[in-house]
Parts: C-alpha cells; structure tokens; sequence
C-alpha cells in the first residue's frame, strides 16, 4: 500500500503537509482493521479505492469485510495522560483519523464496513 499511496501522491502532486496526513491515516485505518477488525488473521481482504474529485481533494474508501465497529468510544478519548510515563499505546487511531482527515465517515455494510476518509490540500 505505501508504493502505491507514495505514487499517488507524486502523480497528483500533493503538498507535504497532506502527504502526510495521508500516509498516517491510511496506515493507521488499515492497521485497525488487520489487528483489531480480522484479529490478525490471515485470508482477509481489504480494498482501497482513490478518487480526486477536485485538484486539491482526494477521497479513500476503504472497505472489509470484518464485524461492524463504532467510532463513537474509544479509549483514546478519555482525558489525555498526565506525563509520557502514563502513556499507554493504543486507543488513539480514530482520534488521529479525525485529526488528520477533512472528512471522515464510518458506514457498516451488510457484509463489513466502509470508512471513507477525505483529504484537502
């Protein structure tokens, strides 16, 4: 997937700022979904579809077929920690997502999920 996003954003001359917006998005989609949608198993698929609506726009569907998940709770909404000690990993994905996403959009299909994820810029 990175050739392919590095490519892209070559191709469409992207600016730094969204190129790495997208870089850390998607790898952080895409790692939700390996580890915590399909439990790190293999035999799953996942599709990436890009479309450039606009010369400053770029929109990613992503889609799986894993069980349906909620974008409302996550841990990494709570309040943030303390000191860098009191750090723990995870939990932070989806704040990150709507961090560094224009748009993010969470639609369950009948046979998975489809996160949409836009970039501006």
């Amino acid at each position: 997937m990175r050739q392919w996003l590095d490519e892209l954003i070559l191709d469409s001359a992207v600016n730094e700022k969204t190129a790495f917006s997208m870089r850390l998005s998607l790898e952080e989609a895409l790692s939700n979904i390996i580890l915590h949608g399909y439990n790190n198993q293999p035999g799953s698929f996942i599709t990436i579809n890009c479309q450039q609506p606009s010369s400053s726009s770029r929109i990613f569907i992503i889609e799986d077929t894993a069980p349906h998940y909620s974008l409302q709770y996550h841990a990494g909404d709570s309040a943030a920690p303390l000191t860098l000690e009191s750090l723990t990993p995870g939990g932070f994905g989806i704040n990150l997502l709507r961090k560094y996403t224009s748009h993010l959009v969470y639609e369950p299909l009948p046979t998975g999920n489809r996160l949409t994820l836009t970039f501006t810029g």
